[in-house]
C-alpha cells in the first residue's frame, strides 16, 4: 500500500493540475490504508474486550479478544474516499450514482 500511495503522488504529476484530484483521492485511501495495515501487523490499534464464554480448551483459552479499530477507520475513510472518486468521474448529479452515495450516507 505505501508503494501504491507513491505511485499514485508520481503519476499525480504527470497530469495537469485539474486532474490531479482523482489522484490525491486515491494516494490518501491508499496511505490510511498502508498506516491501517501496519497496525494491525505491529499489534497495535485494538481494544481488548473481555469474553462472555470462557473455553477450557488451552489453545482457545483466553479472558480478552482483540478488535482492531483501525480496520473500520480504514473502512470509514477507504469506501468514502472511493466513492467521491467516482463521483467526480461522474459530473452529472441526477445519476443514479450520486443518488445512491446521497441515501447512504444521509
Amino acid at each position: 500500500m505505501t508503494v501504491s500511495t507513491f505511485v499514485f503522488l508520481g503519476l499525480a504529476f504527470t497530469k495537469p493540475r485539474s486532474q490531479r484530484i482523482f489522484h490525491y483521492i486515491t494516494a490518501g485511501v491508499t496511505l490510511v490504508s498502508a498506516i491501517a495495515y501496519f497496525s494491525m501487523a505491529s499489534n497495535l490499534g485494538f481494544t481488548p474486550i473481555m469474553v462472555e464464554f470462557v473455553r477450557s480448551n488451552p489453545r482457545v483459552s483466553g479472558t480478552f479478544r482483540e478488535i482492531f479499530y483501525v480496520r473500520y477507520i480504514d473502512w470509514y475513510v477507504g469506501c468514502r474516499g472511493s466513492i467521491e472518486s467516482r463521483m467526480q468521474i461522474d459530473p452529472d448529479p441526477g445519476s443514479l450514482q450520486h443518488r445512491c452515495c446521497y441515501l447512504t450516507f444521509s
